[in-house]
């Protein structure tokens, strides 16, 4: 609602957050932020420091939609804490695409 009273409607697929960062879960209608999609977008951070870039990249925002939900993000080359730690890469990135039971 505007200043004046007066119903603004937005678009149906407007959502908070930026895209290359939400959890899978947050493009869902009704979702809600929670600790989990916090850790999920810290896992993606970690991701763009460590490789330059944010886990999944793509042009279209549908394409980066269905890349968050379906796919596995590119391996951390390099990476020393995914060969000393395996479960970090699993604790951001779980199967499920879904963090809701971390």
């Amino acid at each position: 609602m505007s200043s004046r009273g007066v119903v603004v409607a937005q678009p149906m697929a407007a959502r908070s957050g930026t895209p290359a960062y939400m959890a899978p879960e947050l493009f869902r209608e009704g979702a809600v932020h929670s600790t989990a999609s916090d850790l999920w977008a810290l896992g993606c951070v970690l991701y763009e420091c460590r490789m330059g870039r944010p886990p999944f990249t793509t042009t279209l925002l549908h394409r980066l939609i269905d890349d968050i939900e379906q796919r596995d993000p590119p391996p951390l080359q390099g990476a020393p804490a995914a060969r000393t730690c395996p479960a970090i890469p699993r604790l951001a990135w779980p199967r499920r695409r879904s963090c809701t039971r971390l």
